[in-house]
């Protein structure tokens, strides 16, 4: 990399989806200056929309955000001035309100145009410019629609021949920033320090069960996840993104303090990286273990995820960690970690960052009560992390009152309607067990169906109650759980009446085992009085 080149403040890199459903390339200038008119990020994958939706957040929290001397940059002329958290939200309020982003953004980002090369001699973006000891991989395994090993080469691959093994520079540049964030455990440690290297973990965004609010356009995306303030409301640190500082960090594998402002977070290096290329084009790429948050801290400065529940221990709690996703769980079943917080005395949630500060934000009257969209997005990982092997995304909707502090009945209203579609989809399950069971079944092959039968109902499920959900009448809760209750159950019925309906002879005569019978007509009238039972929350 012995000259600049590709700018990606000027040159057109990020896939993007207009109001009116076209997809284009945009610099990072023309996504702040055109946000507006720009319906979301529209990248190869979700995740890759994620990862560069946080370098997007960095850059405001960068340019807007506490500077060494402990103050802000004016809107107007970029001087240091002194911010409280109520000016914070009223700088908030001023421009989501304005619906564009003030003048001192883009002077900003001219001020630091030399630190966004993707090829520079000394500070390329996003990389470390001299790794002699990397571990080599080519375009392929940089590509995640590709994501192929050297040992694990794709039947079925999207691209093939050159066009396997070469990508341009713009591809290059969101690549780049997903292999940072969402890498395997793959990669051998190649350092020679004394002792050994502990392992870097999956990418720290694979570690996360990722959340994001979703505006009515990109604009209001940023602006939502755009989170000002700490969880008890105070001022972030000092603001320390990647791209500032005066050198890039070498070291392989090197455990780092949790950081105490947004923009450092959000441009963690958990890799170390270097793109190769060959005339035009980036043909591959070196790669090291890079920075691992110390195990020992709390990530509470991490606002885009859900958590787990702490559990107390005998010598004190254990820590608030990141969960992630499950692909067999649709998101609104764990709506419960969106919303509530609980008081249990044993065990207590966070919620995600990104909703307590909308949250916040109705609180103060600063943001009005509409649709609220959460979107994730998320890679499954295989054999401890060691390859990615499935990448999904879900989406609620639901009415941002019920966020609302003021809102805990409601809330809990929707949360035990929730537990109650679990407790009717469990009587579709032991159907299907007892009918196993009646056709000679063992435990194990009775288990298998149950748990079919489980998955079964959630997917007959899912579009009815995200429809029932994103329409959900705060005002009129008993209704509305009322409407719920009658429709899923007449839905489960019908899924009952299916199971019976494909039993075999063998299940219709059934059979006795240690003085017990079981048969399908038995097995049928227990299903309809449990769901009978279930008639109210």
């Amino acid at each position: 990399m012995d000259k600049k080149e590709f700018n990606l403040l000027k040159e057109p890199w990020i896939r993007v989806l207009t109001l009116d459903g076209h997809e284009k390339l945009c610099s990072l200038i023309e996504v702040f200056e055109e946000g507006v008119f720009l319906k979301e990020l529209s990248g190869e994958l979700p995740t890759q929309n994620f990862a560069i939706y946080r370098l997007l957040l960095a850059i405001l929290h960068a340019a807007f955000g506490k500077r060494e001397d402990g103050m802000y940059p004016s809107l107007d002329d970029g001087s240091h001035i002194e911010l409280s958290a109520e000016d914070l939200l009223l700088r908030w309020k001023t421009i989501w309100n304005n619906k564009s982003f003030p003048e001192y953004l883009f002077e900003y980002l001219d001020e630091n145009e030399d630190r966004f090369w993707l090829f520079h001699p000394e500070r390329p973006f996003f990389q470390v410019s001299k790794m002699p000891v990397a571990t080599s991989y080519d375009a392929a395994k940089l590509n995640g629609e590709l994501s192929e090993s050297a040992n694990k080469i794709r039947l079925f691959p999207l691209r093939t021949g050159k066009e396997k093994q070469q990508m341009t520079y713009a591809e290059a540049a969101r690549w780049l920033l997903h292999v940072n964030a969402f890498d395997d455990t793959s990669a051998k440690p190649r350092g020679t320090r004394e002792g050994k290297l502990p392992s870097p973990g999956a990418g720290w965004l694979g570690r996360l069960g990722l959340i994001i609010a979703e505006g009515d356009n990109l604009f209001e995306t940023l602006l939502l996840n755009w989170v000002l303030l700490t969880e008890d409301k105070d001022l972030w640190g000092v603001e320390r993104p990647t791209w500032q500082a005066d050198e890039a960090r070498t070291e392989e594998r090197v455990y780092v303090n949790v950081p105490d402002n947004q923009s450092e977070l959000l441009t963690l290096q958990s890799r170390r990286l270097l793109l190769q290329r060959e005339g035009t084009y980036v043909t591959g790429y070196l790669l090291l273990g890079g920075d691992i948050l110390d195990p020992e801290q709390e990530v509470g400065v991490e606002q885009m995820t859900i958590w787990r529940k702490r559990e107390k221990v005998k010598e004190g709690e254990r820590l608030n960690t990141p969960r992630r996703h499950n692909p067999e769980r649709q998101l609104w079943r764990d709506i419960d970690s969106l919303l509530l917080a609980s008081e249990d005395s044993d065990k207590k949630s966070r919620i995600p960052g990104v909703v307590s500060w909308l949250s916040f934000l109705m609180r103060k009257n600063i943001l009005k009560d509409a649709p609220l969209i959460l979107k994730t997005a998320s890679i499954q990982y295989g054999d401890k992390d060691f390859f990615a092997a499935d990448v999904f995304e879900d989406k609620v909707i639901f009415a941002r009152s019920l966020i609302r502090e003021e809102s805990e009945a409601k809330r809990d209203a929707v949360i035990e309607l929730i537990s109650w579609t679990d407790d009717l989809v469990k009587t579709l399950g032991s159907l299907a067990r007892q009918i196993n069971f009646a056709e000679g079944g063992d435990l194990k092959s009775a288990n298998a169906a149950a748990a079919e039968a489980r998955r079964q109902g959630y997917f007959v499920l899912d579009i009815p109650f995200r429809h029932w959900l994103s329409t959900f009448n705060t005002e009129k809760v008993l209704e509305e759980r009322e409407s719920w209750q009658k429709t899923a159950t007449n839905i489960i019925r019908k899924q009952g009446e299916a199971l019976v309906h494909k039993a075999s002879y063998k299940a219709i005569k059934g059979r006795t085992v240690e003085d017990k019978s079981y048969s399908s007509a038995q097995a049928f009238n227990y299903f309809l009085a449990m769901i009978k039972r279930k008639g109210a929350v």
